[in-house]
């Protein structure tokens, strides 16, 4: 009986020496945290998403005058380009004509600094989407012309969509801002579209689709503002909704 109460108290004490070891004792969060510590693995920091890094000025060719920075060129190819919003610390104010056509793009960021994007700035590279500045008060005509875009916001300061600008590309639906007050020629030629969004009393020029459908649905209608739909791209039966 006493070796046995020897033994026990000896195996209590090193079970208490071990638990203890190299720390202080646990001070009110509880022997289950202690031990929760013990065989828990301290949670990895999270992740943090890089930043978008600006190409480098250098990347570009551009005209410059005292107060801004119209980017007329880009010397690369492929991939995503990042357009810097200073450049010689002036802003990017416009992105010239054919600035960035055939690059065979896959993205582009384009800075809050623009105002303007001239005629075929982006024509025939391979975007799929884009996100147009809400500053941008003109988007010069074939400007994303043959692209991969599946969705387009166009700002609010735009009054005109001049033609062919959104042409050859992979819209399903359009919403055209109340700011709109003409659409041109061809506008968005070449796309599977189901669904136009428009404002009341929009002149469009000849056919903004692929034939005079929707120009007839919307004329004919007495240019009502609404949703206009047909069951697919090769319909010509657009009615509003």
């Amino acid at each position: 009986m006493k070796k046995t109460f020897i033994l026990c108290s000896l195996f209590f004490l090193l079970f208490s020496l071990s638990a203890f070891a190299g720390g202080e004792p646990d001070k009110g969060g509880g022997s289950s945290d202690f031990w929760q510590q013990q065989i828990s693995p301290a949670p990895a920091p999270a992740q943090q998403q890089p930043a978008q890094t600006a190409n480098p000025a250098g990347d570009f060719t551009c005209t410059e005058t005292a107060a801004a920075v119209t980017i007329t060129g880009y010397n690369k190819t492929g991939g995503h380009v990042v357009i810097p919003e200073l450049i010689n610390g002036k802003p990017i104010t416009a992105i010239g004509l054919l600035a960035l056509w055939n690059k065979q793009l896959t993205g582009v960021t384009i800075p809050n600094s623009v105002t303007a994007i001239e005629g075929g700035a982006f024509m025939n590279n391979q975007l799929s989407a884009v996100t147009i500045p809400p500053n941008v008060t003109s988007i010069g005509r074939e400007a994303f012309y043959g692209n991969h875009l599946t969705s387009i916001t166009i700002p609010s300061r735009i009054t005109s969509i001049e033609p062919y600008v959104f042409a050859t590309n992979h819209l399903t639906s359009v919403t055209i801002p109340n700011s709109i007050t003409s659409i041109g020629e061809k506008a968005f030629y070449d796309n599977p579209l189901t669904s136009i969004t428009i404002g009341a009393n929009v002149t469009l020029e000849d056919d903004i689709t692929d034939d005079d459908a929707f120009n007839d649905a919307y004329n004919n209608g007495g240019k009502r503002a609404g949703t206009y739909t047909r069951p697919n791209a090769n319909s010509a039966a657009w009615t509003r909704r």
